[in-house]
């Protein structure tokens, strides 16, 4: 008599497992296929950046990029709520920046700029800040300051 209760309770937690199973694999995207998903990178090498691009600084004025460029500079492209990879991104630079024998705004420059028209001044000020926190030397804070731009789109770049 045990047997045959063990035996049914089995067969019914089987029958939900492969039911459940086959539920699951219907849900996840039917339509979707491997032909459907375009998803990869695209390189421009050797292309430049058009002139044309019109950026808003921290103080709030429309910039033109190419007025900003007069020297070697990193772009960082991010979300500045981003925490997934912008953030360490952002912390990575940071980090080379404090290290670096380099002075930034003499040989170099830094220019993050936000992917989305919706962030706002405010939040690049403070994102900003959090990055400076980040660096220890004292000197390098000061020259990131005044010389690492955080800038936003105009909706015309978008």
């Amino acid at each position: 008599m045990k047997k045959t209760v063990y035996h049914i309770i089995m067969l019914v937690a089987v029958t939900f497992l492969f039911v459940n199973v086959a539920n699951a694999q219907s849900v996840i995207n039917p339509a979707a296929s491997d032909d459907d998903v375009e998803i990869g990178v695209v390189e421009h090498l050797d292309d430049y950046l058009p002139d044309s691009i019109l950026l808003i600084n921290e103080a709030g004025e429309q910039v033109w990029l190419a007025d900003l460029i007069d020297k070697p500079t990193i772009l960082n492209f991010v979300y500045y709520r981003c925490p997934g990879i912008c953030s360490p991104l952002m912390e990575g630079v940071a980090g080379v920046m404090d290290k670096s024998d380099l002075v930034v705004g003499e040989d170099y420059q830094v220019l993050t700029i936000s992917f989305d028209p919706s962030e706002t001044i405010d939040l690049g000020i403070r994102k900003k800040k959090n990055y400076l926190q980040l660096m220890n030397n004292p000197v390098k804070v000061e020259e990131a300051k005044k010389d690492g731009y955080f800038l936003f789109p105009t909706v015309q770049v978008l």
